[in-house]
């Protein structure tokens, strides 16, 4: 058993030794890539950086924003090919520093900056867009969301819950949801649209990620809807079809709670729409 083990332990060692170049070219590859892609968008968005460098304090901005991002690109592109590569570390660790010293240490102040904006709710102003400059993503990522359509599952409800209470010994509330067929299916369907649009808008990698689950994730959201539905029995909803409680004389809900689909879009005017014609109803001018 030792002789077996002695044998693999040198087998592995001198297999290693075959492959002692993987790891630096490796590394080499990455970094000559990162250098010269983030290059080449510098140079892509020159105007745009020379503002970048004016603000971070960079004299000569005009002179030393070209040069340092052509700098980037060519060192970039020598260090992928494996070209000059002791040579070009030299001025390449220079514009790092540079960097590090005049760009990247404003992240670490603005990320202090940013959470008083959000402790103060006002995410605004000279500080905020000079964090917004320092970000690393600042011109390179892109989003958006789409805000599809649940069906009306009687199996969706918001109930009290049996164990769990509020500060005040007060039952929470509990909300039981969970993605149907029509939700699975719908989000299958759009993800490859979505992917596609972000790609045919010059999106270099596009990526398509579903909200919610079908693992009892709740989704998030501030159109809340539906908690109230209206109809016409009291089974399967809350009020009748003008927002009166059923079972009660004097009680009637006017706001979103009372739609039996979310729709696509902001519910305002709809509910506005909907108030207007149970006031109507109860002042017996409908």
């Amino acid at each position: 058993m030792n002789l077996l083990i002695t044998i693999l332990y040198d087998w592995s060692r001198v297999v290693a030794g075959y492959f002692t170049w993987a790891g630096p070219l490796a590394v080499r590859i990455v970094v000559g890539w990162v250098f010269m892609w983030t290059g080449w968008q510098k140079l892509h968005f020159l105007p745009r950086m020379v503002e970048n460098f004016r603000e971070w304090g960079i004299p000569a901005p005009e002179v030393l924003t070209p040069f340092a991002s052509g700098m980037e690109f060519v060192g970039g592109l020598l260090l992928l090919v494996g070209l000059l590569t002791r040579f070009i570390s030299v001025p390449m660790m220079i514009i790092m520093l540079v960097a590090i010293a005049s760009a990247k240490w404003g992240d670490v102040d603005s990320l202090q900056t940013l959470l008083g904006f959000v402790r103060a709710s006002k995410p605004f102003g000279a500080e905020f867009k000079q964090l917004m400059r320092s970000s690393v993503l600042r011109d390179r990522l892109a989003g958006c969301s789409l805000i599809g359509h649940d069906l009306p599952y009687l199996t969706h409800t918001v109930t009290l819950d049996p164990a769990v209470t509020d500060v005040f010994g007060l039952p929470v509330a509990r909300v039981t949801w969970s993605a149907g067929q029509h939700e699975q299916v719908a989000q299958q369907f759009w993800i490859p649209k979505l992917r596609q649009m972000m790609k045919q808008a010059g999106a270099g990698v596009a990526l398509a990620v579903p909200a919610t689950l079908n693992s009892g994730g709740v989704p998030t959201g501030n159109h809340i809807m539906g908690g109230m539905m209206m109809g016409t029995s009291p089974a399967t909803s809350v009020t009748d079809g003008y927002g009166r409680v059923h079972g009660l004389d004097n009680v009637y809900v006017a706001d979103g709670s009372v739609f039996v689909t979310s729709g696509a879009h902001n519910p305002t005017n709809t509910i506005m729409a909907v108030a207007l014609r149970n006031m109507r109803h109860l002042a017996g001018t409908a």
